[in-house]
C-alpha cells in the first residue's frame, strides 16, 4: 500500500543544520507548520543577550503562562544542552589525552632506559675513546646522535602508521582534519624535546667517564 501523496507549498528556504554531536556534518531538514503536523513535545529557543542563565527563570515562568495544556520540563542554557549530548566525546577526549601523556612518559622511561643501557654497555669503548683523545663533546654529540637517530626513526613510523589508522578517529575530531599538517609537526617537535632530554643524562655521564676506570671496566 502506497503512502498517501501529500503536497506542501514551500515559503522559505533555510541554511544547513547540523546533526547533533561533534561531527559537523549537514542534514536534511524540512519544517512544518505545527497546526499541520502538531508534535507531542517541542523545543523552546530564546535568543537572549546578555548572560542567558538570568533569564532562565523568566523563561520557564512565561512558557508556564502561555496557556493551554502545556507542562515544562525544564530549561537550561544552549552551552549547557550540548554539554549534555556531548558527553561521550568528552570523556572520549580525556581518555585519549590521559593515555597520549601516559605514552609520552613511557616513551621518554623507554629511550632513557635505552641510552643508558647502550652507555654501561660501551663503557669500556668510551674509555678507550677518550685515552686516545676523543674530547668530552665527541662524546657527547655521539651518544645524542645515537639516541636522536632512534627518535626520528620511531617518530617515521608512528607517522605512517598515524595516518593509515586516522580514520578510524575522524568521528571524534572536530575542527582539526585527520592529516593536519600542524597537528602532526606540533606532536613531532614536543617529541623530539622530549627524546632529546631523556638522551641528555646518559650522553653527560657517558662524556663524564675516567678513562681509567672505564678501561678497567668489564
Amino acid at each position: 500500500m502506497s503512502a498517501e501523496r501529500v503536497e506542501r507549498q514551500i515559503v522559505g528556504i533555510v541554511g544547513d543544520v547540523r546533526s547533533v554531536g561533534p561531527n559537523p556534518e549537514s542534514m536534511p531538514v524540512i519544517y512544518l507548520p505545527h497546526t499541520q503536523a502538531p508534535i507531542s513535545i517541542m523545543n523552546l529557543v530564546v535568543k537572549a543577550r546578555g548572560n542567558p542563565e538570568d533569564l532562565l527563570r523568566a523563561a520557564e515562568r512565561t512558557a508556564w503562562g502561555m496557556g493551554g495544556d502545556i507542562n515544562v520540563y525544564g530549561v537550561e542554557t544552549l552551552v549547557d544542552r550540548l554539554t549534555r549530548l556531548d558527553w561521550a566525546f568528552q570523556a572520549s577526549t580525556f581518555l585519549l589525552g590521559a593515555f597520549a601523556v601516559l605514552a609520552l612518559v613511557l616513551g621518554a622511561a623507554g629511550i632513557y632506559a635505552v641510552i643508558s643501557y647502550t652507555v654501561a654497555k660501551r663503557t669500556h669503548e668510551i674509555g678507550v675513546r677518550m685515552a686516545m683523545g676523543a674530547e668530552r663533546r665527541e662524546v657527547l654529540r655521539a651518544v645524542l646522535i645515537n639516541g636522536m637517530r632512534l627518535t626520528f626513526l620511531g617518530i617515521g613510523l608512528g607517522f605512517i602508521l598515524s595516518l593509515g589508522l586516522a580514520r578510524l578517529i575522524d568521528r571524534l575530531l572536530y575542527g582539526v582534519r585527520t592529516t593536519d599538517f600542524v597537528t602532526f609537526a606540533s606532536v613531532a617537535v614536543v617529541l623530539v624535546a622530549v627524546a632529546a632530554g631523556a638522551c641528555l643524562v646518559p650522553a653527560l655521564r657517558a662524556s663524564r667517564v675516567d678513562p681509567i676506570v672505564a678501561l678497567r671496566y668489564e
